[in-house]
């Protein structure tokens, strides 16, 4: 037997899904009600979520046990930005992971790495995302591999857990975690706590779903 179709509203209007989405501020939680479908399905609002929410705030993108050593890096696309978080002698960083030249990435996965290099063109470069090397450009007029190097996001590491943000203005997470880390060192030794397994979870949905489902309690009498 084959599955219904799945029922997917249609995109509407932005401007009037974003003032019904609104207009369900400050309820009472007993007359709370769900967004509007379209909140869930509707790739313009997604992307108005994005650039409002994601991109302008912090986001978890691991945890420092996972890079224990120098030239340790794992590889990640945040908001179809790839991006690699590598631990170098000063510390850990996030760049891109996108070569400079024809755009290749430079690296996949994770692992142990001296430094990165396209696989498109051999273009090279150090853990601090500096351009070695780059065959043959030494030809181009005006080049200068030195001027050259990956872009580096803002981080910060709260309590072991790696933090990156797209906003160079954003409101220090660190300053932001004051109060909650003081409260979890009164319980816990953060700095000693490392990764102890890792499970991947392919979403083939909105992200206010999980969200939702992790914020409530009410699924606690069925699935658990």
């Amino acid at each position: 037997m084959s599955r219904p179709p799945v029922y997917v509203p249609p995109e509407g209007d932005l401007p009037d899904l974003v003032a019904r989405v609104l207009a369900g501020r400050g309820q009472r939680l007993e007359d709370a009600m769900t967004l509007p479908p379209e909140a869930y399905t509707s790739r313009a609002f997604f992307d108005l979520e994005a650039e409002k929410i994601f991109r302008h705030d912090w986001l978890c993108v691991g945890h420092e046990s996972q890079l224990p050593n120098v030239g340790d890096y794992f590889t990640l696309d945040v908001l179809n930005e790839p991006v690699v978080v590598v631990r170098r002698r000063s510390g850990i960083a996030i760049m891109s992971r996108v070569c400079l030249h024809r755009w290749a990435p430079v690296v996949e996965g994770s692992g142990n790495a001296k430094g990165f290099s396209c696989p498109f063109h051999r273009w090279g470069y150090s853990l601090e995302g500096e351009l070695t090397a780059a065959p043959y450009m030494d030809r181009a007029a005006g080049f200068d591999r030195h001027k050259c190097r990956l872009p580096e996001f803002r981080s910060e590491i709260v309590d072991g857990v790696i933090y990156m943000t797209f906003n160079r203005d954003a409101y220090s997470i660190r300053e932001r975690l004051a109060d909650f880390s003081s409260m979890m060192a009164t319980r816990y030794d953060m700095n000693d706590l490392v990764v102890g397994w890792q499970v991947d979870y392919e979403c083939n949905f909105n992200w206010k779903i999980a969200v939702e489902t992790f914020m409530e309690c009410y699924h606690h009498i069925g699935a658990h």
